[in-house]
């Protein structure tokens, strides 16, 4: 038992798939963290979101934050393939 960190966001499409990266461009990790609690308060993406934040002022976080939105735009969801 570890931490995950091949766990892939859950998928939306359309509509709600841009805003997420939209949401993760300008607010980088509160995003992730809130699709944690969407998800049945996943413990993991909301662990995945707090690294995010916290490392958003080494660049690092933020374009981790883009890559989960583009991977949240996927409406395959859980599983599919980037």
């Amino acid at each position: 038992m570890g931490f995950n960190f091949n766990k892939t966001p859950p998928g939306y499409g359309g509509c709600i798939g841009c805003a997420v990266i939209i949401c993760e461009i300008f607010f980088p990790g509160v995003t992730t963290m809130v699709m944690g609690v969407l998800s049945s308060c996943d413990v993991e993406i909301i662990l995945i979101g707090l690294l995010q934040l916290l490392l958003t002022p080494l660049i690092i976080g933020w374009v981790w934050a883009i890559y989960w939105g583009f991977k949240a735009n996927n409406p395959l969801g859980e599983g599919g393939d980037m």
